[in-house]
């Protein structure tokens, strides 16, 4: 508890817990804990913009569901509540950073950057290249800048994040938190392997980085590999046709992922592009499973390569390391799971929100 202290929180609302989802949804847990009754929230929506409100707001620098209401809002929270600290939930709404911290110069805001948004949209605009990308990319820019500037406390995920941010920004972050996990393993429902072939799942939902990195799996390591591979996420199901062979099945669509991981031997994370760090990865390690990613995927974890699994960036390394690794007889990695245990469980970010407040 922080003795009276007042917090107002701005976010967008997850529609789900999964992908960055989980990483919104933690902050607000992890302040209601803090503030209980003294936690004040505005909170948006992303995804219910037609695309003629999307261009009218991008144009004006609003960005991914921030509108003018939004931000008429916050000031008038700001006017009756008084709170101590303002905790905006992305570096993408910069823009109500400068708003309050121009009209209330003594709160204290803090940003948490869950990317580098600046790279993120960079990359969608290289890859994709449509007109209206390339207008997001530069309303991005701008709030992150925003957020730079007039942010006092920035969290960012990772220390190569926090990198990135002082060469592009000339700024780092004060703090560090890196992804967590909500704890959902049941021993009760681990597995044995019953057959010599091992299995092994990629679990993410449908975007960019994903989609690349799968459809390079599936051409150039599944067909040289002694396992079972399952493409589990929400949207892949569409690429059904695309990805299927002899030893890859396109699963898509789930209501709960977690029977896909107690009955896997391992986890592939062939991600190649990206910044921020692989919310994947801390769910394959928090299930205890062996995993086979990139350096990428394992970025701004610290482990052991090879004792959860091996780090590839090949596809020779990819299929050495799955045709060779020493699989157990129960499908668990105990050094996985203690790795999770000791960084990315809830408990962790816990610890590290309550000292941030402290030190604020």
């Amino acid at each position: 508890m922080m003795n009276g202290k007042k917090c107002l929180l701005i976010s967008p609302v997850a529609e789900n817990n999964f992908g960055g989802g989980i990483g919104l949804n933690k902050s607000r847990i992890l302040l209601t804990e803090l503030f209980r009754d003294n936690l004040y929230c505005v909170d948006f929506r992303m995804g219910v913009l037609s695309n003629v409100q999307k261009l009218r707001w991008t144009l004006q620098g609003y960005t991914v569901g921030l509108t003018r209401s939004v931000k008429t809002e916050a000031l008038a929270v700001m006017a009756r509540e008084a709170p101590d600290y303002v905790f905006i939930n992305s570096s993408n709404y910069g823009l109500l950073a400068k708003a309050i911290k121009k009209r209330y110069p003594g709160c204290k805001i803090v940003t948490f950057f869950h990317n580098v948004e600046i790279k993120y949209s960079y990359d969608v605009v290289r890859r994709l290249k449509k007109i209206g990308n390339v207008l997001s990319f530069f309303a991005f820019a701008y709030n992150e800048w925003m957020a730079i500037r007039y942010s006092d406390t920035i969290i960012a995920l990772s220390e190569r994040d926090s990198a990135l941010l002082r060469k592009i920004y000339k700024r780092s972050a004060d703090f560090l938190v890196p992804v967590t996990f909500d704890d959902k393993l049941d021993y009760n429902k681990l597995t044995e392997r019953r057959d010599q072939k091992p299995r092994g799942i990629f679990a993410g939902s449908l975007f960019f980085p994903n989609e690349y990195g799968v459809r390079w799996f599936v051409q150039h390591v599944a067909p040289h590999v002694n396992a079972e591979i399952l493409i589990i996420g929400k949207g892949f199901e569409t690429l059904k046709n695309d990805l299927e062979c002899d030893n890859v099945k396109v699963i898509g669509t789930v209501e709960d992922v977690s029977e896909y991981f107690y009955r896997a031997d391992f986890v592939i994370a062939p991600i190649f592009e990206g910044s921020g760090m692989k919310l994947k990865t801390a769910e394959a390690l928090m299930y205890g499973k062996t995993i086979f990613g990139t350096t990428e995927a394992f970025s701004g974890y610290a482990l052991d390569f090879d004792r959860v699994g091996g780090l590839c960036n090949t596809a020779r390394e990819f299929i050495d390391k799955i045709n060779g690794y020493p699989y157990p007889q129960r499908r668990f990695n105990e050094e996985s799971r203690k790795i999770y245990e000791q960084n990315y469980s809830m408990e962790h970010s816990r610890h590290l929100f309550r000292m941030i407040f402290e030190k604020i």
